[in-house]
């Protein structure tokens, strides 16, 4: 009975860790396209001010 209990909460601690662990992943993931995204902006920025002294 208490082994049951014991591999019960076990089991329900390793679904929020799951969880917690797929939110990390996708505000990491989320970041990164924010970064990437800024990163284009420069890298545009930057190339149409070469453009203009040209």
């Amino acid at each position: 009975m208490c082994e049951d209990n014991y591999r019960q909460m076990l089991e329900e601690y390793r679904g929020i860790v799951n969880e917690l662990f797929m939110l990390i992943l996708d505000r990491n993931e989320q970041k990164s396209i924010e970064i990437a995204n800024l990163r284009m902006k420069i890298e545009t920025r930057s190339h149409d001010k070469k453009v203009k002294e040209i």
